[in-house]
């Protein structure tokens, strides 16, 4: 649902010699698209590197965007976090989930991002690890996005498909 304010129009009255003020309030809607894409630079990743898988986030407009925003990734089975590159703006925490498995949360809350056409990038550095179950061929990893008040959750889901190499 988009996120919605409160307009108020006042105005000063005369009739008769009597002022008044007359007042109008009227929601607003502040109507935008945030989108988000993931993108992995090799078709490629081999049991023992790391890679960094880049996140793009848009505010596809019309409108500001009311900040902040989330995006999470549970990363698949021998694909550990190791971090975030500094000076982002993204704030993010891992934890460990059943099944062995990292839960990746981030936050971004730089207010010149709401803007419309506005972009910015999620740099999630990860290393392969032999806890990749022997006879998988690939990996699919993705990460969903959550704006409040997103008018289009269609296009928050962006994932990304390897081969593995042992």
């Amino acid at each position: 649902e988009p996120a919605a304010s409160v307009l108020e129009y006042c105005a000063f009255v005369s009739v008769a010699g009597v002022s008044e003020r007359v007042c109008v309030r009227a929601p607003v809607t502040r109507v935008f698209d945030a989108s988000l894409a993931k993108f992995l630079a090799v078709s490629e990743v081999e049991v023992g590197n790391s890679y960094s898988y880049r996140i793009e986030v848009t505010n596809l407009g019309p409108n500001f965007m009311p900040l902040p925003i989330t995006v999470t990734d549970t990363l698949p089975l021998g694909v550990r976090f190791r971090e975030t590159p500094a000076g982002l703006g993204w704030n993010c925490q891992s934890m460990l989930i059943a099944g062995n498995r990292d839960a990746v949360t981030c936050t971004f809350n730089q207010g010149s991002f709401a803007s419309l056409g506005a972009l910015t990038n999620l740099l999630l550095i990860v290393d392969i690890t032999a806890d990749v179950p022997v006879g998988v061929g690939t990996i699919t990893n993705c990460a969903t996005l959550l704006a409040e008040g997103d008018s289009d959750t269609s296009n928050n889901e962006g994932c990304v498909t390897n081969r593995v190499i042992r």
